[in-house]
């Protein structure tokens, strides 16, 4: 009779908690939600939602204790159990990670095909092509725009939730939005400019980077991405040139190349000018 007279306190304490929650005072919300824990420790609500504001902050060692908290008290909360595999993720806990992915049904060896990522930055938002790695983790194969604070080889997290659909070759794709950056990468992002109309020659470049272990991005026609937040229908985006303006596209393609050093660049380019006996000009470090 005591803990349903605590659960029935804890519920109203929780009603609460979610005005304040609704009113953005947080500070309030929090309180409650662990008012309401404290007197029912056993019902899983007030953590699950704890986890919840957590989660919109990025916090994850909260957002892995409360999740976890969650599931312990309801093991059929789905939404539970996928936060604390993104928390867990983050916080390099596997063994965790594998135990929610398994409830949840997906492969924790999962194969690693392309996948479309957006990332964004100060309101700059861009596709990049990735190469999964396991559920959630991927590494970016593209090199992203400068603007974009990312750089070619990191490790990022998504979350399996598509935010639009990206035409390839008249196929429909999921694009998937970054939600956190996990391991920085060490290559540099350069740029250049090729003084070619030959897609042979572009494609020798791409063959020569490939080889050298080297990032490769062409950037004349990259994915340049402007949601419209009000727009309910899921989006679906094309190519569009958003690097630079030239004079003669058919004449010029700017090149985005990943490097560790300047002189590995200039090492492929030289090759590539000798092969081909065509020019580039304006190489940048970004």
């Amino acid at each position: 009779m005591s803990f349903e007279l605590d659960k029935l306190e804890a519920q109203r304490l929780l009603q609460i908690a979610q005005q304040y929650e609704q009113l953005n005072d947080v500070y309030h919300a929090v309180k409650l939600y662990k008012k309401a824990i404290r007197t029912a420790p056993a019902w899983s609500k007030p953590y699950y939602y704890l986890s919840l504001i957590y989660r919109a902050r990025k916090e994850w060692k909260p957002i892995f204790h409360y999740s976890q908290k969650t599931v312990e008290c309801n093991s059929e909360n789905l939404k539970a159990w996928w936060n604390l595999g993104l928390a867990a993720t983050v916080l390099q806990r596997w063994e965790v990670a594998r135990e929610a992915w398994e409830k949840l049904g997906h492969k924790t060896s999962a194969a690693a095909k392309l996948m479309p990522i957006q990332i964004a930055h100060r309101g700059f938002k861009e596709i990049v092509w990735t190469r999964q790695i396991d559920v959630v983790r991927v590494r970016i194969e593209s090199i992203p725009h400068p603007f974009s604070r990312r750089r070619y080889g990191e490790i990022i997290m998504h979350d399996r939730t598509s935010i639009g659909k990206l035409v390839v070759q008249q196929k429909r794709v999921d694009i998937y939005k970054e939600v956190q950056a996990l391991e920085r990468s060490f290559f540099d992002t350069y740029s250049v400019l090729l003084h070619t109309d030959k897609a042979s020659d572009i494609d020798l470049l791409d063959k020569l980077c490939l080889e050298a272990e080297l990032g490769f991005d062409n950037w004349t026609n990259s994915n340049e991405v402007h949601i419209n937040s009000a727009r309910k229908a899921k989006a679906e985006y094309y190519s569009k040139n958003f690097f630079k303006q030239i004079e003669d596209e058919q004449t010029y393609h700017v090149i985005g190349i990943a490097a560790k050093r300047r002189r590995e660049v200039l090492e492929v380019l030289e090759t590539w000018r000798i092969i081909t006996l065509a020019n580039y000009s304006q190489l940048e470090r970004h």
